[in-house]
C-alpha cells in the first residue's frame, strides 16, 4: 500500500513539474497567435487610409463586435474608428517605431504605424478581449 502512495506522489509531482510549464508555454503560444491576428487586422486597415489623415473624410475601418479598430493622428488623438480618445502606450510606441503591443483591462492591443512616403502619418490601433486566449486554453482540458 505504501508503494502505491509513493507512486501516486511521484506521479503527481511529475505532472506538476512538467505540466505547469507546458500550460504556461501553450498559453503564451495562443496569446502570441491572437496578437498576430490582431496585428494583421490593424495592418490591413492601413489600406483604407489615404495619403494623409483627414478628419472630414473618415476612412471605413474594419472591426466587429469582438475587435475595435481606431485611427490616431501624429498627436495621439483618435481621428476615426473606436478606441480611447487619446493615445495609449501602444499607440505612443507605434508613433516612435512600427508596432506596439500591450494589454489593458483584459484586452490585447496592437498598434501599427501608418506610413506614407516613408513618413509616419498616424497609427491604427486594434484591440480584442483576452477571452479568446482563455477559451482556447480551456478547450485543451
Amino acid at each position: 500500500m505504501a508503494c502505491w502512495v509513493n507512486f501516486a506522489r511521484a506521479t503527481a509531482g511529475a505532472l506538476l513539474l512538467f505540466g505547469l510549464p507546458l500550460a504556461v508555454a501553450v498559453t503564451r503560444i495562443y496569446r502570441d497567435d491572437e496578437l498576430i491576428r490582431i496585428q494583421r487586422l490593424a495592418t490591413a486597415a492601413t489600406e483604407a487610409i489615404g495619403p494623409r489623415i483627414d478628419r472630414t473624410d473618415r476612412p471605413e475601418l474594419p472591426g466587429g463586435a469582438a475587435t475595435t479598430v481606431g485611427l490616431y493622428d501624429c498627436n495621439g488623438r483618435r481621428a476615426a474608428g473606436r478606441g480611447p480618445v487619446l493615445a495609449d502606450a501602444g499607440v505612443r510606441h507605434a508613433l516612435r517605431s512600427r508596432v506596439g503591443q500591450s494589454t489593458d483591462g483584459g484586452r490585447l492591443i496592437v498598434a501599427v504605424a501608418v506610413a506614407r512616403s516613408e513618413h509616419v502619418i498616424g497609427v491604427n490601433r486594434a484591440d480584442r478581449s483576452n477571452a479568446a486566449v482563455h477559451r482556447r486554453c480551456g478547450q485543451l482540458g
